[in-house]
């Protein structure tokens, strides 16, 4: 007998792989798929995949270091199944299956030794051949044991997906269908709840219209609970599953607390580094440790029914990073929401779109929903969404929160202290880190230090959570902010202060004074400081700011129709990012050839996901000698630009793989730069 599995015969495994796989292929409606071949031989190919997958390790060799039973798999796969459009995708998905999809696919392996156990092979594979013939009517050609050596198969597989004939959809779902069916056969999964809202909830009557099981636009402004007309679109498509798709790290963790409060362990969340947000944030128990590194791994790619990511993990996984084809399956099988698409970013834009038509290949229902989308934007979207319904909170947008005044002080302490004093509760928000560290540490002068509070992206993984918990809970009476503030954050203050910015930004900003439209919000913007030119077009902030001057007490319908002329005026500029958004996207899959994985390289080069300065996780130098664990090192990582002496400076931990720099860092600023750093965002 031959063993897949420590306690499992080849037979065995391989035929709950096979049933695993027949319940994730049902999952996907295929009716409403663009695959380039008939459901019955999509399906085909899936099984038969699974059917060869672990024939390798009925080999001699089989457990020693430098042999590969995926190739051999592959091999066996080559010999014994017929030539016909899917076999190729069959095979790479089999060599794919415990590692790299990339070009230099086994190239290590080009000479190993293969010795099979011809007898005990063919009779399982027999015995599997007519488990598959039995219960789903395919038949499956003789193994072939004449196999062809590596380099013949590797060589002609590489050269068919080479010629630009490879089909992203028909790789992910083989490749994707495969990997779930073995991990779930092999480590179990989390199970799908069926899953409701609370009947006792009131809803509005656009969250009410939002129940339109198909293709959704959502407008609504902050605070009027566009988060539960969006669940209430999710559970009229009738999918189990549901992905979030947020803007920052920062968003993504608070929205996840929100819904786990509602559903509890079914909510699962996806950012870069959740593994540290797992440890500081459960109490795990040793015992419980091996459950919750098999939660992790699923929470990873998508198994949860609710998984609340950010949307750098959905456009990373369009362009193939990782192990994407996974990912991708979970993902289009649900529901996706987009909370925030803004139209100061459209090379990202652009980018999303392009992974939106990828998911509608799969007959994914996608839901958009924001304050301020513009007419482009809509229309754009109604390009590769499916006729979809647009829902707008008509009674939302009537509302009047704020009274706005422009005034000429680049940094208005005063009239901050000033109403501090009245005893209101303040938001200053700036466009830059170091400009928010000035503001902090003039503040700190005259405002009680229990009483301010400094946030920003540069804060490490440790102080930004800390830090997060401290503004949603205890609320402080004066918190100042770079934009990071700005979306899916239930804060609620009296008065704002904020730096120009674009109105879509300044819209979302407005969000978090009087944001259920209970008490007077007063909104004081001031000018924009030429060191903010890196972050937003001065363009575009002086066409919003002058739009702005017509309204003092602009409603939420009044902002929207801003941010819509707004974006007008700008659209030749906003058009030629969109496209260069588009082309990036497009370049990438270009250079993969559709299917392989992206390379490294790729993955770190100037302006992947968004136009900006370069930036790279690190660790203050500090701490690489203080003998702290993994998890301890996790919790110090810093995302911070990249400057002109910061490469040479990096030093690679060979064990961890974690990146230490000279950097100077303050628990209670955060990231403070280098020597003659220039201001980052």
């Amino acid at each position: 007998m031959i063993k897949a599995k420590p306690d499992k015969s080849l037979f065995l495994h391989t035929v709950e792989v096979i049933n695993k796989a027949v319940l994730e292929f049902k999952r996907i409606d295929w009716r409403s798929s663009e695959i380039p071949c008939s459901e019955e031989e999509l399906f085909q190919s899936i099984i038969t995949a699974c059917v060869f997958h672990d024939l390798g390790k009925g080999a001699v060799e089989f457990g020693n270091k430098n042999y590969s039973h995926a190739l051999t798999s592959a091999l066996l796969a080559d010999s014994s199944l017929p030539e016909n459009p899917l076999k190729p995708y069959v095979v790479f998905a089999i060599m794919g299956h415990h590692g790299t999809r990339s070009k230099d696919l086994f190239q290590h392996h080009k000479n190993q030794k293969i010795t099979l156990r011809k007898e005990e092979l063919i009779r399982e594979y027999n015995e599997i051949r007519d488990y598959v013939e039995y219960l789903y009517s395919i038949e499956l050609p003789p193994l072939n044991l004449n196999i062809p050596k590596p380099d013949e198969t590797l060589t002609k597989i590489l050269k068919t997906f080479w010629r630009g004939t490879g089909n992203w959809h028909l790789h992910a779902t083989i490749q994707g269908i495969l990997n779930l069916a073995d991990w779930k056969a092999s480590e179990g999964t989390v199970l799908p709840s069926r899953l409701s809202l609370n009947p006792n909830k009131t809803l509005r009557k656009f969250q009410k219209q939002a129940a339109t099981g198909k293709d959704t636009i959502i407008i609504a402004p902050t605070g009027r609970g566009k988060t539960l007309a969006s669940l209430n679109w999710w559970i009229s498509t009738g999918r189990k599953k549901l992905s979030v798709f947020l803007p920052t790290v920062t968003t993504v963790e608070s929205m996840f607390e929100n819904y786990r409060k509602e559903f509890g362990k079914n909510t699962g969340l996806v950012h870069g580094n959740l593994a540290y947000y797992l440890y500081s944030n459960f109490d795990i128990a040793e015992d419980e440790f091996s459950e919750w590194e098999t939660k992790k791994f699923w929470m990873k790619h998508f198994e949860m029914p609710i998984n609340i990511s950010t949307i750098d993990q959905l456009l990373l996984t369009g362009m193939n990073w990782g192990r994407w084809e996974p990912k991708i399956i979970n993902i289009s099988s649900g529901a996706v929401i987009f909370d925030e698409l803004h139209f100061s970013q459209p090379f990202t834009f652009g980018i999303t779109l392009e992974v939106i038509k990828k998911l509608k290949a799969f007959g994914t229902p996608i839901c958009v929903m924001s304050a301020t989308l513009p007419d482009y934007m809509i229309e754009k979207l109604e390009e590769v969404l499916d006729n979809p319904k647009i829902i707008i909170d008509n009674e939302g947008l009537k509302e009047k929160r704020i009274s706005i005044s422009l005034i000429d002080n680049p940094t208005p302490l005063d009239k901050v202290i000033e109403e501090y004093k009245k005893g209101k509760k303040v938001l200053c928000c700036v466009n830059t880190v170091k400009h928010a560290q000035g503001v902090y540490e003039a503040l700190k002068k005259t405002v009680k230090s229990s009483d301010l509070v400094l946030y920003h992206g540069r804060f490490n993984t440790e102080d930004r959570q800390k830090l997060l918990k401290l503004i949603t809970t205890e609320k402080p009476a004066v918190l100042v902010a770079t934009q990071i503030v700005e979306i899916s954050l239930n804060i609620d203050y009296d008065v704002l202060f904020t730096e120009a910015a674009p109105i879509d930004s300044l819209t979302q900003r407005f969000g978090r004074v009087n944001r259920f439209g209970k008490k007077e919000g007063k909104v004081y913007i001031f000018p924009f400081r030429e060191n903010s030119r890196s972050v937003y077009s001065p363009q575009l902030v002086d066409k919003s700011i002058e739009k702005l001057k017509e309204y003092r007490t602009p409603s939420q319908g009044e902002l929207l129709e801003i941010s819509k002329t707004v974006a007008e005026i700008m659209l030749p500029e906003i058009e030629e990012k969109i496209n260069f958004g588009i082309a990036q996207i497009q370049h990438i899959n270009g250079i993969n050839a559709s299917i392989f994985a992206m390379q490294l390289d790729t993955r770190f080069q100037d302006d992947l996901l968004r136009e900006g300065l370069r930036s790279i996780t690190v660790i203050p130098e500090y701490f690489k000698d203080k003998n702290l664990n993994l998890m301890e090192l996790l919790g110090k990582q810093i995302r911070i630009p990249i400057t002109k002496g910061l490469l040479p400076s990096l030093v690679k931990d060979p064990k961890t793989g974690l990146l230490f720099a000279p950097i100077a860092y303050d628990e209670e600023l955060g990231y403070t730069g280098m020597i003659e750093e220039s201001e980052i965002i």
